[in-house]
């Protein structure tokens, strides 16, 4: 279950931003690029994990800083597979966009959560 230790920027200073956790037997993650369309409610888009591709991904806020996460791949008609609870420090989510130039030892990106501005995003993949 991959763990990223998050910072956050914004007005030029680099702040905690909590642990994501990306549930599931998933290797590192690669990309991330998500959406909300009803204020962190649900959010869906695509992800890929390292030595994959980029498979769809959607998930229902639980309330509790934390996001049932669903998979889909092998096209529109195949079904969607569940991957556990994601938490992307405790927030709720309107967009994530997030990659790797390193296999998924690092990640950078911006997201924005309800009620705020966009942030820039840096995390390091916590040892397993």
């Amino acid at each position: 279950m991959p763990q990223y230790t998050v910072q956050l920027q914004w007005s030029g200073t680099w702040h905690p931003g909590g642990v994501w956790t990306i549930a599931g037997e998933t290797p590192a993650l690669v990309s991330l690029n998500v959406t909300s369309p009803d204020n962190g409610q649900t959010f869906s888009g695509v992800t890929q994990f390292a030595g994959q591709g980029g498979i769809e991904v959607r998930g229902t806020n639980n309330g509790n800083g934390t996001y049932a996460v669903q998979l889909q791949w092998g096209g529109s008609g195949a079904p969607w597979n569940a991957a556990g609870n994601w938490s992307f420090g405790g927030n709720s989510i309107l967009s994530i966009t997030v990659n790797s130039a390193n296999n998924g030892q690092t990640i950078t990106g911006t997201m924005q959560m309800p009620g705020q501005g966009g942030v820039d995003v840096q995390g390091t993949l916590n040892p397993s």
